[in-house]
């Protein structure tokens, strides 16, 4: 029985491509298939994306890819899971963005299968991250130039070709990056450029074969005993020769660099016609959702720069406002404010405080989204579900999924949330202690004193507040962060109530100056401050905490009553 493949009109290679996909559905369970043209000239060929469903049904297929590429000479094949290919196009890329990510698949298994489903913006964001990536790997090709041509001025012929052989190898690596979407390693570049000549036939021009099998060695075989053996002392090298290398590393390095150019390119022209169908967006959608585009970019340079297992979003936070300008230069402007609480796992300790990593990736997302981390290691999260961790569970089970590198800690979502009376009674005992301790702070500022410090009181209610938000935290998400300041805790608290923020962060000067005070009284206490703190400034602070522990306290109430009954909903 003959598979259906969506074709584009008049496909030329069709009667190649059906015995091709009949050979490889009998090898494996082939999920579906990407098919994208690569090369016209000199003669038509296409790459061909199989997305295999299982890593053990993956390695059997590549290994019999050799064998169907050379029966197939037309297709240039490439197999991965699904897993891969959404950890490809969430790295941005270009290779999964170019042949696996854009284009609607040839043929799917099941009915309505999609790859990844991006969100407004998100594209664009990946984009520019591979464009960021091109230019980086350029510069970084560059300097290897720079090396070569410094070593070639001081007549030092042979270290300048070694140098160009780096250069060689880094540009040869670069091109499987963005063909197969894989780095070679442990081959000859005798075998990486006939690898990459399906894709880059030009390559053949550079380097082209031996006319006589007892000619001379060929450039490319000088190369590929250079990079493996290095250079023979007794082997005299002129200026010319090395220059001739230079020369020949250079139109290599171009051929590569504008390859990937429009590879980048290609795929710029695909997103611009997906914003052009209307129909693609469903009424009403808003056109532009920067919270979302501030998640993905912070995203991306948090898996840059740290070994990222999964990361939760438990609350966003979006507001936008309108700017007019109409003195001197008229202009109008939308601003965005966004903030999320974000949980982030990662293989290792990041090493630094939230607020200092909130710090980072503000700023490196152009200050576009403040986000409140909530910090842990896989080995830990695994530890705590492992012993039953209702926050972790509600956080994966129920949170706003931005990445996962594979579903093991989902493993555990099956067991679900422990609820038992012992379990409830420590939490109400946890929230009586830390509530009374704020009481005891907030009453000791009462007592009658010969002198009174208001820097000294204003410490105080900012540990009445420190020890409130703690017991709100754990009351509500069964969960107790390291990381005490209280700004950070008055951000977690948005995820389960408001009332911090319309008490403590209102519009009007003297509430702002207030909160000020109260979140950096530690510091002024230590350190002094430029500020002066009135008597006033202190008993204002002190009615404000008194209303904040009572709100507080109310909130917690209806939060026991809520634990009580799941708790004996579960004993039944």
């Amino acid at each position: 029985m003959t598979t259906q493949l969506q074709l584009p009109p008049q496909f030329a290679l069709q009667d190649a491509l059906y015995p091709l996909t009949e050979a490889l559905f009998e090898r494996a369970a082939v999920e579906a298939l990407y098919l994208t043209e690569i090369n016209g000239q000199p003669q038509l060929s296409y790459h061909l994306l199989i997305v295999i469903a299982e890593t053990t049904a993956l390695n059997a297929v590549r290994k019999q890819l050799p064998v169907l590429q050379a029966q197939f000479p037309a297709f240039t094949l490439q197999a991965y899971t699904q897993k891969q290919l959404r950890a490809g196009l969430q790295a941005a890329e270009l290779y999964f963005l170019r042949f696996g990510g854009l284009d609607a698949p040839v043929y799917t298994q099941a009915s309505g299968y999609r790859l990844w489903n991006p969100q407004e913006g998100q594209l664009s964001t990946l984009l520019q991250k591979a464009e960021e990536q091109l230019d980086l790997e350029a510069v970084r090709i560059g300097v290897f130039f720079d090396t070569a041509w410094g070593l070639f001025e001081q007549e030092n012929y042979p270290a300048a070709c070694l140098a160009l052989v780096e250069v060689f190898k880094s540009v040869l690596t670069w091109a499987h990056q963005l063909y197969t979407g894989q780095v070679q390693s442990g081959i000859s570049l005798e075998a990486q450029v006939a690898g990459l000549s399906p894709y880059l036939p030009q390559l053949r021009v550079i380097f082209p074969g031996p006319a006589t099998p007892d000619a001379e060695p060929s450039l490319l075989e000088l190369l590929d005993v250079w990079g493996s053996e290095g250079f023979d002392p007794s082997e005299q090298l002129d200026r010319r020769s090395c220059y001739q290398v230079q020369l020949c590393m250079e139109r290599v390095f171009y051929l590569v660099d504008q390859a990937a150019r429009e590879l980048l390119d290609a795929c710029e022209a695909h997103h611009t016609l997906a914003i052009a169908q209307p129909e693609d967006r469903p009424e009403g959608a808003a056109p532009y959702a920067p919270l979302e585009t501030g998640l993905q970019e912070a995203l991306l340079f948090l898996q840059k720069t740290y070994r990222v297992h999964s990361a939760y979003q438990i609350y966003g936070e979006q507001q936008s406002r309108l700017r007019h300008a109409n003195l001197f230069m008229q202009q109008e402007a939308q601003e965005h404010q966004n903030h999320a609480v974000v949980v982030l796992i990662t293989h290792k300790a990041i090493g630094m405080r939230p607020s200092q990593l909130a710090d980072r990736v503000l700023n490196a997302t152009g200050r576009r989204i403040r986000i409140t981390f909530i910090l842990e290691t896989f080995k830990r999260a695994y530890k705590a579900l492992n012993y039953s961790s209702n926050f972790l569970q509600q956080v994966i089970g129920k949170g706003k999924v931005l990445f996962e590198e594979d579903a093991q800690l989902r493993e555990f979502l099956r067991h679900g949330c422990f609820y038992h009376p012992q379990q409830f009674h420590k939490l109400k005992t946890y929230w009586d202690i830390r509530i009374n301790r704020a009481a005891y702070l907030m009453e000791v500022t009462r007592t009658l004193d010969t002198h009174e410090d208001e820097l000294v009181q204003l410490q105080l209610y900012q540990e009445a507040l420190i020890q409130t938000c703690l017991g709100m935290i754990r009351l509500f998400w069964e969960y107790s962060p390291a990381y005490t300041s209280l700004p950070y805790l008055l951000d977690l608290c948005r995820s389960f109530t408001g009332f911090p923020q319309e008490l403590l962060e209102t519009t009007s000067f003297k509430a702002r100056r207030r909160l000020y005070l109260l979140t950096h009284a530690q510091q002024h206490l230590r350190y002094g401050t430029f500020c002066k703190v009135t008597y006033d400034d202190a008993t204002d602070s002190y009615h404000l905490c008194e209303r904040f522990i009572k709100k507080a306290g109310n909130l917690a109430a209806e939060r026991l009553l809520l634990l009580k009954r799941q708790t004996y909903q579960r004993a039944v």
